[in-house]
């Protein structure tokens, strides 16, 4: 009896959801004002989620690609050889940077300038990655009021229809409320993933940034050369330098315990003589 009722059941027509017919018949029996609407919006939003794509595919393939430099970071090993082995990862910023370093280092740059190269590189990998964020934000930040547009001109539509027939029936509102609604949800479903991807990725870059400053350091110091004027070539006489706060006391104490036979204690200064006057 069961497999008679599956066999039922499986033999029965399928038939078409009706609110999703009706809803694309809605869809086809808009205005032109908005259908233009709903145009653009089906554009913000194919573009937004295109760039969500592209940038989720970039980061997962930064994120791999730092993880396996940090590990030849903490190898030993020279410059030259870790360079060589960081150009399979071509796009990744922190390759570009010992790249940088490696050319810097070979054309004898000084300190100051291999600074400037390493941060300039710094700056222009989050340059691009921050490409097409400008897209999320306008997209995230203009949609709703498109939508909005949409949504007034739906309202206007309804009210107009009142206005010819003089009637407030369902039959008559229902066509511009129901494209007010369309409008408004379209501009909706466009705006949300383009402001979570902003957020997201903003938030990401930033934290990138952080982090190639740092490693800018911390090649500059491994690899780069000695700055000139560092406490390693010039070191600090410890004999003539004080540090702020009772120089001049300790300056004395060391002329007495070296035995200077210019030094002489200095004598109290002497208080005024009192004299009574009759």
């Amino acid at each position: 009896m069961n497999l008679a009722f599956l066999a039922g059941m499986v033999s029965l027509p399928v038939q078409d959801n009706p609110l999703q017919v009706n809803s694309l018949k809605q869809i086809l029996q808009l205005g032109p004002v908005s259908l233009v609407v709903l145009a653009v919006l089906f554009l913000f939003s194919v573009g937004t989620w295109a760039i969500i794509y592209q940038k989720w595919r970039l980061y997962r393939h930064l994120r791999k690609s730092s993880i396996e430099i940090s590990t030849y970071l903490c190898e030993d090993g020279d410059l030259d050889s870790l360079s060589s082995r960081c150009s399979q990862f071509p796009v990744s910023p922190e390759a570009q940077m010992i790249r940088a370093l490696s050319t810097g280092i070979q054309q004898e740059a000084s300190f100051r300038r291999l600074e400037h190269l390493l941060f300039k590189t710094v700056s222009l990998e989050v340059r691009k990655l921050e490409g097409y964020l400008g897209f999320l934000a306008t997209a995230g930040s203009t949609t709703p009021f498109i939508g909005l547009f949409g949504t007034v001109w739906g309202i206007m539509n309804a009210f107009n229809g009142i206005s010819m027939r003089g009637s407030a029936s369902l039959a008559t509102v229902a066509p511009g409320i129901a494209e007010a609604l369309i409008a408004t949800a379209a501009g909706l479903a466009a705006a949300i993933p383009a402001v979570m991807a902003y957020n997201f990725f903003s938030r990401w870059i930033e934290t990138v940034e952080g982090e190639l400053r740092d490693l800018a350091a911390e090649l500059l110091m491994e690899y780069g050369p000695q700055p000139v004027g560092s406490p390693v070539e010039a070191p600090v006489d410890k004999t003539t330098y004080w540090p702020p706060g009772n120089g001049r006391r300790r300056r004395r104490a060391d002329r007495e315990d070296a035995g200077d036979p210019e030094w002489k204690h200095p004598s109290p200064p002497s208080k005024p003589e009192r004299r009574m006057e009759w």
